[in-house]
């Protein structure tokens, strides 16, 4: 078994999911691709998103051939309100969510998204919907 595979079979086993669920890649900002390009069915489909984020989350979506829309943050926590994402995203035809995930804070549960959802967990090693599964997809990645 090469490296690569044991290492995504010791993450899928610490997160408790199945190994299929795991791909690792060389960064977060490909992890971001990776997920952007399977969400991007055609180009020009928005995507929407925090305008505060780091910008690999924003790339990630226009090199897929998306359109980011961006709604607005909570003041407090500066993550993105996602009743706003989520009226966007029904607005255009459940468009996916790219959720990013904010100083290592856990995201809230959302309900009824009625859209895919990715949770972009940034530099936390444990994304928080991950055991619950709230989010069809979750990013990560290592820093040092």
């Amino acid at each position: 078994m090469s490296v690569i595979l044991e290492f995504e079979a010791a993450i899928a086993e610490y997160l408790r999911v199945k190994p299929e669920q795991i791909i690792v890649v060389n960064s977060g900002s490909s992890a971001l691709f990776a997920v952007a390009k399977q969400l991007v069915e055609w180009n020009g489909r928005r995507v929407v998103t925090s305008p505060f984020t780091f910008p690999a989350t924003v790339n990630a979506i226009i090199l897929a051939g998306g359109v980011p829309v961006f709604v607005d943050v909570w003041p407090d926590s500066h993550a993105i309100n996602m009743e706003l994402a989520k009226q966007w995203s029904r607005y255009y035809d459940n468009c996916p969510i790219i959720y990013p995930t904010l100083f290592q804070t856990r995201m809230f549960y959302v309900d009824n998204v009625g859209a895919p959802l990715c949770e972009d967990a940034a530099q936390s090693f444990f994304p928080s919907d991950i055991r619950n599964q709230f989010a069809d997809y979750a990013t990560f990645s290592f820093y040092k």
